[in-house]
């Protein structure tokens, strides 16, 4: 679901002799997606002899990548030998590259996050600069859990991207795309780095552990300061031939709808004259002032037709209000009233939900992307 157009990664050697590393990789696959399992249940999981099971287990436990642990017990016997992954047997990390803002987190392979950290950036700041607030961070997070390997790293950013190419004007993101900054990441964290579209991310958090969780069709709307979509269709995450799915550049063409505006830019702009610039401020006092509410709801009408686009094109289960402006009171509710009066939305109502990861969506994304690749690498045989 994660893996991204115009990218190829090499397989990570799991360090288990080569005649034994088919059945390695298929415990470890078994033991991926249900873990801690007993010996009896991986045997009945890979079609494999006890015998075989045992050994590559121990293989693996051998090479840091599975534990034993201690197993229930069945009847008289001993209790049943049992395996799980080694939550220590490597990390995996997200970025968060915003424009005003870097984030970065640390998981493991079982996806618990580790660690995190945040540091403002100024939004004009070019490719070296950005490069290396995200090096730093996430070397003052490795130094946290010093040993563990970084198995991968996945960035995102408000861009398409196309394997390690970043599509964007030089007026938004600097001198970013020709920065190198995969390969400048990789080779400061001596560890593979993938790149991603920030609201893709979002969209993988939102269906791994969000509002939209398991859903097989969703959007996630990341809608702050600038729009950007990462649409779930049938399970799989949509990139696109270039990796501009999502990307709402031409909504400008829709009547009434302001480019790429998001919902804290709109009602920024909406505020100003009468003497409010915080949206979050706008917001709160919409909760209890009709006029404030008026407000809000007419500058985020152009939002809200985009919403009914996407709905009306893509049929999803669910649209994701994502970022940090999801949690801003009653705006679910104003991009309700917001919707265009149309037969086919009654006949096909939207779905609205905000995102309970506020800021964070797109850096837990990252985490997911990251231990997809690092999974992906190492299931993979030469």
């Amino acid at each position: 679901m994660t893996t991204t157009p115009g990218l190829e990664l090499p397989a990570l050697a799991l360090g288990v002799p080569d005649a034994r590393g088919d059945s390695a990789v298929r415990v470890l696959s078994v033991l991926r997606s249900d873990s801690p399992a007993a010996a009896g249940d991986l045997v009945a999981a890979t079609g494999l002899s006890r015998p075989t099971v045992l050994t590559a287990c121990d293989d693996l436990v051998a090479a840091g990548w599975v534990r034993e642990v201690p197993g229930a017990a069945t009847g008289r016997g001993r209790p049943a030998r049992t395996f799980e992954i080694d939550p220590d047997a490597g990390v995996v990390a997200g970025v968060d590259l915003g424009l005003g803002r870097v984030r970065v987190a640390i998981a493991d392979l079982t996806g618990r996050i580790r660690h995190s950290s945040s540091v403002a950036i100024s939004p004009t700041a070019g490719g070296r600069a950005r490069i290396g607030a995200i090096n730093k961070q996430l070397s003052g997070l490795r130094a946290k859990l010093p040993g563990h390997r970084l198995l991968a790293v996945a960035i995102g950013l408000p861009a398409p991207v196309h394997g390690a190419e970043i599509i964007a004007d030089e007026d938004f993101l600097g001198d970013l795309p020709r920065a190198g900054l995969a390969n400048n990441v990789a080779r400061a964290q001596d560890a593979p780095v993938v790149l991603h579209n920030d609201a893709n991310l979002a969209a993988l958090a939102e269906r791994a552990g969000g509002v939209a969780k398991g859903s097989d069709n969703l959007v996630a709307l990341l809608a702050g300061e600038r729009l950007g979509a990462g649409v779930v269709c049938d399970g799989r995450l949509l990139h696109g031939s270039r990796g501009g799915a999502g990307e709402i550049g031409g909504a400008g063409l829709l009547r009434g709808v302001e480019g790429t505006l998001g919902v804290g830019y709109l009602v920024r702009q909406a505020a100003v004259p009468r003497g409010m610039s915080d949206p979050a401020t706008v917001f709160e006092l919409a909760t209890k002032d009709v006029a404030t509410r008026r407000l809000v709801e007419r500058a985020v009408r152009p939002v809200a037709r985009v919403i009914a686009s996407l709905h009306l094109l893509l049929d999803p289960e669910v649209i994701v209000i994502s970022g940090a402006v999801a949690g801003a009171p009653g705006l679910i509710e104003a991009l309700q009233a917001g919707l265009p009066r149309m037969d086919e939305l009654q006949r096909r109502p939207v779905t609205l939900r905000a995102s309970t990861l506020g800021g964070t969506a797109v850096v837990h994304g990252g985490v997911a992307a990251a231990a997809s690749y690092a999974w992906e690498r190492l299931l993979a045989r030469p």
